[in-house]
C-alpha cells in the first residue's frame, strides 16, 4: 500500500500570524447604535402572547370520564391548552 504525502506543518511566522484581538481589515466598525430591548411592550416575555387553545374532551358514560380525567387534569395545566369537558 503506497503511503501517502504528508502535508508541511504551517507554523506561525511573523508574515501570517496576526494577533488574536484585532479585526479583519476588510471587515466593517462595529455598530454603536444601542440595542434593542425585548420587553419594549410591557409584556412578560415568559408569558405566552397568544390565547389558550380550547380542546372540547368529550365523554359519554362514568367509566370513560374516569379514564379521561388524567388528560383532562394535563390539559388544565398546560399553558397552550384550556379544556372544555363535554358530558353526554
Amino acid at each position: 500500500m503506497p503511503s501517502l504525502p504528508s502535508e508541511p506543518s504551517q507554523e506561525p511566522t511573523a508574515a501570517n500570524s496576526a494577533p488574536a484581538n484585532s479585526a479583519p481589515a476588510n471587515s466593517a466598525p462595529a455598530s454603536s447604535a444601542p440595542q434593542k430591548s425585548r420587553q419594549t411592550d410591557g409584556l412578560d416575555p415568559n408569558q405566552d402572547r397568544s390565547p389558550k387553545q380550547e380542546v372540547i374532551v368529550l365523554v359519554g358514560t362514568r367509566p370513560e370520564a374516569i379514564k379521561m380525567a388524567p388528560l383532562v387534569r394535563e390539559l388544565t395545566n398546560s399553558r397552550h391548552f384550556s379544556p372544555f369537558l363535554l358530558s353526554s
